[in-house]
């Protein structure tokens, strides 16, 4: 094996342990005309998931429910949470199903898109192609398998989703900037989130919530859970600015 197959295996091995550095690389694929400034924050939001996808979230936080990330806009969320971690996970578990809402079919379609590009980008498949494969039966934008009887299916908030489950919902901005101020806007997309997302995983005692948005108002999606049950969530909170209140992170480890 020669110094570039060394190099490149190398690479393969850190994407497979780390969800952070598979980020890194991925973003160059996803976004070749963007440069990404890596922060401290994407690793604390790293190690959370991983521990989702590993299965030791609900060991580790037996009584919580999952993860609630606040961030500011333009900060690669979705592309990290929606996009990325999805797609990391089917390397080491393949047969993992993923839930994934935004608040409107345009939106819930990007991601989807952003998945399957990276899915079948050159880059993904030379590394870990061998893995799986698309299922021929279920292969469509919004709603797509594998051999290994893994599934991304992607929603919007009001959205069909009877029959439909999850080993791991993520919510990713429930709520337009749009209707942050519209009551009516907001006390429908909650009421969904209470009565028919809230209820998506496959397995209540082992399934996780990941739920990633902009703070928008005290009352939107993130507050709402938030205020219903604040000891049911890991709250990562990061703000634009630091502040002298802002918190102190401590990572969980993997």
């Amino acid at each position: 094996m020669g110094l570039r197959d060394l190099l490149k295996e190398r690479e393969r091995r850190k994407c497979e342990e780390s969800l952070h550095e598979f980020f890194l690389q991925a973003w160059q694929v996803l976004e070749p005309a963007t440069e990404l400034e890596d922060s401290w924050h994407y690793e604390l939001i790293c190690q959370h998931l991983e521990l989702i996808t590993r299965g030791e979230f609900r060991k580790k936080f037996p009584e919580r429910l999952g993860v609630i990330i606040n961030v500011p806009p333009r900060t690669g969320k979705s592309t990290l949470v929606s996009v990325c971690w999805p797609c990391w996970s089917w390397i080491s578990r393949p047969s993992l199903r993923f839930l994934c809402a935004s608040y409107s079919d345009q939106l819930a379609s990007e991601h989807s898109m952003g998945r399957r590009n990276l899915l079948t980008s050159r880059w993904y498949q030379e590394r870990w192609g061998s893995r799986f494969s698309f299922s021929p039966d279920r292969n469509r934008i919004n709603d797509f398998g594998n051999t290994m009887m893994g599934f991304m299916v992607a929603t919007s908030v009001g959205g069909t989703v009877t029959g439909l489950g999850g080993d791991i919902c993520i919510g990713d901005d429930l709520l337009s900037q749009d209707d942050a101020f519209s009551e009516a806007a907001k006390t429908a997309t909650n009421r969904w989130l209470d009565g028919t997302f809230s209820t998506k995983l496959n397995n209540p005692a082992t399934g996780c919530f990941a739920h990633i948005a902009q703070r928008l108002a005290e009352d939107d999606p993130s507050g709402h859970l938030l205020e219903q049950a604040p000891d049911k969530w890991i709250h990562l909170k990061i703000p634009l600015v630091c502040t002298e209140e802002s918190e102190v992170y401590e990572l969980p480890g993997r």
